[in-house]
């Protein structure tokens, strides 16, 4: 079978979305399929390549500030012509330009369309969007901007032969079948084989002896600022230490940087207690190795739909403590905390290893019976040949 997908992100970028389109369209093309991917060139040289037996074609095309820019009649026309040769077209997610720019001409492209979502936006205020002026009119703005885009593309919604969606309990599950009267086939996010076996590279060099740990983009809305905040009060052996992984060094990077050493000055900390790493650019074959060797993992994140770094963490039975955000609260093998409580959590975890043992088994079972990436495979697949059927 020969399937298209588009998508904002993919490799070699790193996010959440390019990590769960990638291991399909690998898992995929290890079935015999073959995939093409289209995404976006912004940032990069290389017009198309393989990889992994995936091709990928990138055009100049690309969303900022929830606004398209780029070549989009080409991208239109290149679509057209793949769709005559493709048997299936997969868009993943909804607000970006990849998906966004052919709707309106799905009834030209010669396939089967499928729309794989991963969350949409939450119409929903809570009291993060009155932190700030800035907060509250960023909310503002996407309230209008998301609202009028539901209101009048949900005709073109109804044009897929599947929507899929990350859990029935998602806000985007419900709304497509409130809205459009969608049944939407649920594939939720999965981890690498890797995390499963607790793999260890040889070359990883653990941190520290026990250390917490929190992977994401250096980003506000992951808020690694809250994470150190909360480790730092929390009354736990200062020798623990806290392990943050993100993509770069950016300018959030840097101001957590200052803000760690402003923390510990304030609460009259030396240099070495409770020691805090903030590693970027670490290669992606390390990522289980650090996670499988910490003993908590920790994600203060203000928005998710359905984190796959706690799915990750969980296949390596490593306990998860999060902020109450997408469908992590539906998850076994952990603890969904306001973000002010993290360190009371920490505290018990740390002082009661039994009850850290416990959520260890739990997650590690639930991991294995609900988090196989060939099962997502699969379930796609299957979800794809039924629309012929």
């Amino acid at each position: 079978m020969k399937i298209l997908f588009t998508v904002s992100t993919y490799y070699p970028k790193k996010d959440g979305v390019q990590s769960v389109t990638q291991y399909l369209a690998e898992g995929l093309v290890k079935k015999g399929n073959n995939v093409t991917v289209i995404t976006t060139s912004k940032g990069e040289h290389n017009d198309s390549e393989i990889h992994n037996g995936v091709k990928i074609i990138r055009v100049n095309l690309y969303t900022k500030y929830g606004m398209y820019f780029g070549d989009k009649k080409n991208y239109i026309n290149l679509i057209k012509k793949l769709s005559k040769d493709c048997d299936v077209m997969i868009n993943v997610c909804t607000q970006n330009a990849f998906t966004d720019v052919i709707l309106k001409h799905l009834d030209k492209f010669d396939c089967k369309k499928v729309l794989y979502l991963h969350g949409i936006f939450d119409f929903k205020f809570n009291k993060i969007h009155f932190s700030s002026f800035s907060s509250f009119a960023n909310k503002i703005w996407k309230e209008f901007r998301w609202f009028f885009y539901y209101l009048l593309n949900g005709k073109y919604f109804k044009k897929y032969d599947v929507v899929t969606q990350l859990h029935q309990k998602d806000y985007s599950t419900s709304f497509f079948k409130k809205h459009y009267n969608i049944d939407s086939v649920i594939i939720e996010n999965a981890a690498g084989i890797e995390f499963f076996n607790n793999k260890v590279e040889k070359d990883f060099v653990k941190p520290f002896d026990k250390y917490l740990i929190f992977v994401a983009n250096y980003d506000d809305r992951k808020n690694q600022k809250k994470a150190i905040e909360q480790f730092l009060k929390s009354d736990i052996d200062k020798s623990v230490g806290l392990v943050l992984i993100g993509s770069s060094d950016n300018a959030y990077y840097k101001m957590l940087e200052k803000y760690i050493c402003s923390e510990k000055k304030r609460l009259n900390l030396r240099e070495n207690d409770k020691p805090i790493k903030l590693l970027h650019h670490i290669d992606r074959r390390l990522i289980s190795s650090y996670v499988s060797n910490a003993y908590l993992y920790i994600m203060t994140s203000k928005w998710e739909a359905f984190p796959i770094s706690i799915v990750e963490s969980m296949a390596c039975g490593v306990p998860y403590i999060c902020t109450d955000v997408g469908i992590v609260k539906y998850f076994i093998g952990g603890i969904v905390s306001a973000p002010d409580e993290f360190c009371y959590w920490i505290e018990t975890l740390f002082n009661d290893e039994s009850i850290r043992d416990s959520l260890s088994k739990i997650c590690k079972d639930y991991a294995n019976d609900n988090f196989k990436i060939e099962d997502k495979v699969e379930r796609l697949l299957n979800s794809i040949k039924r629309i012929g059927e």
